[in-house]
């Protein structure tokens, strides 16, 4: 059985975002379904290959309580990518956790039910 690797728990959010690979304007932007989110990372389905080791800007858009349309952004570093069927699992590893001073709408939102 595999080694389970994570520092954080993982829970289900129903949510999209946009991947930014190449921060110098050489990349590409793609849009993602949002698998799964903790407080140091995130599981996503991307349409286009983005390879392992990747560095990601990422804009997470979700829907708060009162319906309103909420983004937060975040950096991290692809650490795992595997094609399933016509998409791509990308598990997204963030620079830093998630916190209420840098992240409050997705913190408030998210985290302090989770964590």
């Amino acid at each position: 059985m595999k080694k389970e690797n994570r520092r954080h728990s993982r829970y289900r959010l129903f949510a999209m975002s946009i991947i930014e690979t190449g921060l110098d304007r050489s990349g590409i932007k793609v849009a993602a379904h949002i698998e799964n989110l903790s407080e140091s990372g995130m599981g996503v389905f991307v349409s286009s290959e983005i390879r392992k080791d990747t560095p990601v800007s990422i804009e997470i858009i979700f829907t708060d309580v009162l319906k309103n349309e909420m983004r937060e952004k975040i950096r991290g570093t692809v650490v795992h990518a595997s094609k399933q069927n016509d998409l791509y699992y990308l598990g997204i590893s963030f620079s830093e956790p998630l916190s209420p001073e840098k992240h409050p709408y997705l913190y408030d939102y998210f985290c302090k039910e989770n964590l």
